[in-house]
């Protein structure tokens, strides 16, 4: 065989060989071959940052209730974690070589030395990512701080909170009933405190007598209405000459009230005047007459309910009940004008004869000092006639 003979057995192996490569190329894969898995296209690093990425994500979605976007990232997450357990678990050694052959030199940490920094890098990247997406969406979805409302009433928050009809979500009806109801409990708080003032309870005596002054008068009513309320709340019984049980004093109210209360008490003693019975009665009369035609206006509701009262035979109900009279004040005030009366009418009584007495003496003085004289110029003009 001359050399053209080896030449063309050469030339024929490598055609073979050709064919043979051609057809491991493009003949049908397995079915767990890399390029039919759902990301076995990914390298090792892409891979993992992947995983890394998709957990992150998978917690974020969850943290916003989001159930669709939630249960994608969990299956997005199940598939990466099984490509990597087929990789690292599965696989034998040399099919892993070839298939990170296959794929490109990229896809081994032991073949480029920097693809461990590299990955590191961008989790970093990708975390610092994540972490201010999941930043700007909690900021976007958190309510932002509102400033205190100040409220033009002295109803104590706890109470009737003012926030409430200031917030600018609340229907413009809304407003205008809470607005209509705080007048209404502004005014009622107001009259209790004056009717406290006229006829304290027992636990009332703790809060020390009313001041004289004003500002003074003003806060303890306030206090008192205030724990009255909040005893109310918490079904104290009347017993309890206790403004705030101790039981009630780790709550914030109740530790509130408490200090308001002994703030009042030192206040009241400390002042030298305090008003009398009748002012206090006086001003709470005045109180009760202020407050007796403040009524929360009637709603649509309130309106659709009394018709069906009075279509069914019922007597319909009023949002705010009529005020009531008050006997026992009447009667106070008329006790205390009347013992006033008394007790005036008995000194000007006591004094009376004191002053007929004191008249009495000095018209007999001056007769005596009359007498004296005369009996002196007699005796003056008899020495005289002798001589």
């Amino acid at each position: 065989m001359g050399g053209q003979g080896v030449a063309e057995v050469a030339e024929a192996e490598a055609g073979a060989r050709a064919a043979r490569e051609a057809v491991a190329v493009h003949r049908p894969k397995a079915a767990d071959h890399w390029t039919n898995r759902r990301y076995g296209k990914l390298t090792d690093a892409e891979l993992e940052r992947r995983i890394f990425t998709t957990r992150f994500t998978a917690r974020e979605t969850s943290s916003i209730n989001d159930p669709a976007v939630a249960r994608r990232a969990h299956q997005q997450l199940r598939a990466l974690q099984d490509e990597h357990r087929i990789r690292n678990e599965q696989l034998k050694e040399s099919q892993r070589a070839a298939e990170t052959a296959e794929r490109g030199g990229r896809s081994a940490y032991g073949k480029n030395p920097a693809a461990g920094a590299n990955t590191q890098r961008a989790w970093g990247h990708e975390t610092i990512a994540a972490r201010a997406r999941a930043e700007e969406r909690l900021r976007t979805l958190t309510p932002r701080p509102t400033t205190p409302v100040q409220a033009s009433d002295r109803l104590p928050e706890w109470l009737a909170p003012a926030g409430a009809a200031a917030s600018p979500y609340l229907p413009r009806p809304w407003k205008e009933e809470l607005s209509a109801r705080r007048e209404v409990l502004a005014a009622r708080f107001d009259e209790r405190g004056h009717l406290l003032a006229a006829t304290p309870p027992e636990w009332a005596q703790e809060l020390g007598p009313v001041p004289a002054r004003p500002d003074a008068a003003q806060q303890w009513r306030d206090t008192a209405a205030s724990i009255e309320l909040f005893r109310a709340r918490y079904n104290v019984p009347e017993t309890e000459d206790t403004p705030v049980p101790e039981r009630f004093r780790n709550d914030e109210i109740g530790q509130q009230l408490h200090a308001q209360a002994v703030t009042v008490s030192k206040r009241s003693h400390a002042l030298p005047e305090h008003a009398t019975d009748q002012d206090l009665t006086l001003d709470a009369l005045a109180a009760v007459e202020r407050s007796k035609d403040t009524h929360a206006p009637e709603s649509p509701a309130q309106r659709a309910t009394d018709g069906d009262r009075q279509a069914n035979a019922q007597e319909p109900t009023a949002i705010t009940p009529a005020q009531t009279e008050k006997p026992r004040l009447r009667s106070r005030l008329e006790k205390i004008t009347a013992e006033r009366n008394a007790a005036r009418l008995a000194a000007q009584q006591e004094a009376q004869p004191q002053t007929e007495g004191t008249a009495a003496q000095k018209e007999a003085a001056k007769q005596q000092a009359e007498r004296t004289a005369a009996q002196a110029r007699q005796k003056q003009h008899d020495q005289g006639r002798e001589l």
